[in-house]
């Protein structure tokens, strides 16, 4: 069963460069009213605002409360796109610690196209694999749970689109 996306889309992280391609994506789909990106600096802004004119940034940090509730503000029905992540501190390694992955990896889904996900693949249990991974299979000794069908952004896409679509209580996707 197919299930429409949701006509807006909230993505943290979108400076980074899975976030900066996933909005390029996003942006390339007619049926999507508007794409809210939080970046952590107001001067990453500009970068995604030249894509497309249905592109909001909001600046500020993802686990600020405040931020969080700017970020949803007025935005209606949407799926949202969590790409945020703290790869080199600003200030402190203690940054990378914010959040306990071993309680919530069960609760997390971790995407990612090549090998060197594989730690990764073998730690979430809702681990999933955008298409070009089926390249590399060979070398990843835990393959995902699960393979996108289609490759690169499009896949990161895909599993988006799937995870947030709404649900239909009894039926499966």
């Amino acid at each position: 069963m197919f299930v429409s996306p949701a006509p807006n889309v909230v993505v943290t992280g979108a400076a980074g460069w899975l976030g900066q391609n996933l909005v390029r994506a996003l942006a390339g789909q007619p049926s999507r009213r508007r794409i809210r990106c939080l970046v952590s600096e107001r001067g990453d802004a500009s970068m995604l605002e030249v894509i497309d004119p249905r592109i909001e940034v909001i600046a500020g940090d993802v686990r600020d409360p405040t931020v969080v509730d700017e970020l949803f503000d007025g935005i209606g029905h949407a799926s949202v796109v969590h790409a945020a992540g703290v790869i080199h501190p600003a200030r402190f390694v203690r940054e990378l610690f914010d959040v306990n992955l071993d309680v919530a990896r069960d609760s997390f889904a971790f995407a990612g196209d090549s090998p060197n996900d594989a730690p990764m693949f073998a730690y979430f249990t809702n681990a999933v694999g955008v298409a070009n991974l089926r390249r590399f299979l060979d070398r990843v000794a835990t393959p995902p749970a699960y393979i996108t069908a289609r490759e690169s952004g499009a896949g990161f896409c895909e599993l988006v689109d799937f995870l947030l679509a709404p649900s239909t209580s009894g039926t499966e996707q």
